[in-house]
């Protein structure tokens, strides 16, 4: 008995390969809010750990430690890829009021923010315009300005570093820094600090933000330099 070959014509392969073009345009979208998504929560947990590293760092030396955050995107310095949540660990001294660079804690290097995500704000209310620290106030705000936030952002609750033995490196971008001291907490600051993290990139001279209702918020009491994750959507 003669075997029949099955062969696929030209309009059934055309058809498969439509089909095939089809899901991937459908599944495409749902895989980078996965990815993206994914690297915000990376970001966030990498920036925990890096401040609970620089806190145990100044406990065990006995030294103030500063984490080091350029957030001044509009530079043409070499660390405008760490601006808006890269950072970096420094040994800083301090001189009444005002915290000095002293050197950089030993191998360290400058850590870069994932990519697709970024830190745009940090302060001791709830971000961009937020009348309040409610939860509810907090999740609004970040939505209802999310066209209007510039660059440079509200990271009032961080310290500058004084001028004196500074890098020029940091001398030529705008820097702050979230100082810990060698007994525990953070100087400067007597109100819990609010790290609001999302999927975001810089377009131009503004943020582009790729899905604003994807937000984490880190709290760091100032007293006891715990860090928290804070649900901005909680009732």
């Amino acid at each position: 008995m003669k075997r029949v070959k099955s062969r696929f014509t030209l309009i059934e392969m055309l058809a498969v390969v439509a089909i095939a073009s089809i899901l991937i345009a459908l599944i495409t979208p749902a895989v980078q809010g996965l990815m993206f998504g994914s690297r915000v929560d990376q970001y966030a947990s990498n920036f925990k750990l890096g401040m609970e590293q620089a806190q145990s760092k100044a406990f065990a030396s006995r030294k103030y430690v500063a984490l080091v955050l350029p957030y001044d995107h509009s530079t043409t310095d070499d660390l405008k890829q760490y601006c808006k949540g890269g950072y970096r660990m420094a040994y800083v001294t301090r001189d009444g009021s005002t915290y000095n660079f002293e050197r950089w804690v030993d191998n360290q290097d400058w850590k870069n923010p994932n990519a697709g995500a970024l830190c745009i704000d940090i302060r001791n209310t709830g971000p961009a315009g937020a009348t309040s620290e409610a939860r509810s106030d907090w999740a609004v705000a970040v939505k209802n300005s999310a066209s209007s936030l510039a660059l440079n952002g509200n990271f009032s609750a961080l310290s500058t570093l004084g001028s004196t033995n500074l890098p020029s490196e940091l001398s030529n971008i705008g820097n702050a820094a979230l100082i810990f001291s060698p007994f525990g907490g953070v100087v400067n600051n007597d109100l819990p600090i609010y790290f609001t993290f999302t999927e975001a990139k810089i377009d131009g001279g503004r943020y582009a933000f790729d899905n604003i209702d994807n937000i984490l918020v880190l709290k760091l009491n100032p007293i006891t330099g715990q860090v928290t994750y804070f649900d901005p959507y909680a009732e």
